[in-house]
């Protein structure tokens, strides 16, 4: 459970952060054509931001459930996803006047991230420990680089303009090169680390390949 939580914790964080930061290229580069003008571009950014935030805890709250109906128990988590539909409706209520569409994208990222937090709580008062402190640990090495990874993208962010590229090229190009650099640090960081779910993954992705690649790497 520990390691399958934090392999996808080490995939989910920078791409929730990377979201973050590139979320107008990637709007650009993906919609804005036609009737799909600057003012589309805006809103479309504003929500997705919010739904960046709830991006890890939704994908590592798949894992959590499984690990109940693993134990035969599938009471638990329909009663926290109930939960979590009913906090989501109140926090919807509560945030759409002050932030529109962004806040109904904010209560689905906090309502997941409470919901998530409920299932580990309930986990852990079930069976025990379940490796706290090495989620701790390698969750910490893994926002480390993540924000040394975001400080890089985002200076790179800042100094493109300056080339004064038009057009395509000049929405493309915050793209690519921010997710190149940003997976280039995040992964050096990690690797320098030594998160060892990192040399898990990567073993799991040379099992995948045919043998021809597999002995290449």
């Amino acid at each position: 459970l520990v390691r399958s939580l934090n392999a996808l914790l080490l995939v989910m964080l920078p791409v929730a952060a990377g979201i973050l930061l590139l979320a107008g290229p990637m709007v650009r580069v993906a919609f804005q054509r036609g009737a799909f003008d600057e003012r589309a571009v805006e809103l479309t950014v504003f929500a997705l931001v919010f739904y960046a935030l709830g991006l890890p805890a939704m994908a590592l709250r798949e894992i959590a459930v499984r690990a109940f109906y693993s134990l035969q128990d599938t009471w638990t988590p329909m009663r926290i996803g109930i939960a979590t539909v009913a906090l989501n409706v109140v926090l919807c209520l509560l945030l759409v006047r002050p932030l529109a569409h962004g806040g109904l994208a904010l209560a689905t990222s906090l309502s997941l991230t409470a919901g998530y937090a409920a299932l580990l709580w309930a986990l852990r008062r079930k069976v025990g420990s379940i490796g706290g402190r090495e989620l701790l640990v390698s969750g910490s090495k893994m926002l480390f680089a993540t924000l040394v990874m975001s400080a890089a993208v985002a200076a790179l962010l800042r100094y493109l303009p300056r080339l004064g590229l038009q057009g395509l090229a000049g929405q493309a190009l915050p793209l690519f090169a921010g997710a190149g650099l940003g997976a280039a640090v995040y992964f050096a960081l990690i690797w320098a680390l030594r998160v060892t779910e990192f040399e898990w993954v990567l073993e799991r992705v040379r099992r995948r390949l045919p043998r021809k690649h597999r002995e290449k790497m």
